[in-house]
């Protein structure tokens, strides 16, 4: 289980102002100083509530991370501005692992970036958002020659992480230096 966190994102300078001519004469102004506005960012919204049927939007979500790739892909060709993804709080379970290319448009084109962020991000509302590839293990019992140890039958799913609720906790290994091999 990992919990997904973005970097902050900050508005870039898209132009620099110049100076204005008044009649004749040319005199700087004040507001030429000031950078022009950022185009505003597309925003894209995500919920666990959402349904991938729905366009996205603050009012009617996605549901999956992967169904908002799709549409990061699909408006990265025709991009005239930053894309930011905001995921709503709560757990995003993948059935499949989330990849990201550069060259399928994941992470913009045309200088504009795609940002997948917690919605509220830098902000006290920032909601905490958590994108998991784990798998529930079910059927624990206690380990016959270590006690104290427990055990279930996994197959052949490879971890690398366990978590007990929502602490990780240490996994036994062959090479551990608490199991010992009978």
């Amino acid at each position: 289980m990992a919990i997904f966190r973005t970097r902050a994102w900050a508005g870039g300078i898209t132009r620099a102002a110049g100076a204005i001519g008044l009649a004749t004469a040319a005199v700087s102004s004040p507001a030429a100083a000031l950078p022009a506005p950022a185009s505003t960012p597309t925003q894209l919204y995500v919920a666990t509530w959402g349904k991938d049927s729905w366009p996205g939007t603050r009012e009617r979500p996605f549901a999956t991370p992967a169904r908002a790739q799709q549409a990061v892909r699909a408006r990265a060709p025709r991009m005239t501005s930053d894309l930011v993804v905001n995921l709503r709080g709560g757990t995003y379970r993948l059935k499949a692992p989330l990849r990201l290319s550069e060259a399928a448009g994941d992470s913009g084109r045309g200088g504009h970036r795609v940002i997948y962020r917690a919605h509220g991000y830098g902000t006290p509302r920032q909601e905490r958002v958590t994108i998991s590839g784990g798998r529930r293990i079910s059927g624990w019992r206690p380990d016959q020659r270590l006690r104290g140890f427990w055990r279930a039958d996994v197959g052949g799913l490879e971890t690398r992480q366990l978590y007990v609720g929502d602490r990780r906790a240490t996994r036994l290994t062959r090479e551990g230096a608490a199991f010992r091999a009978r």
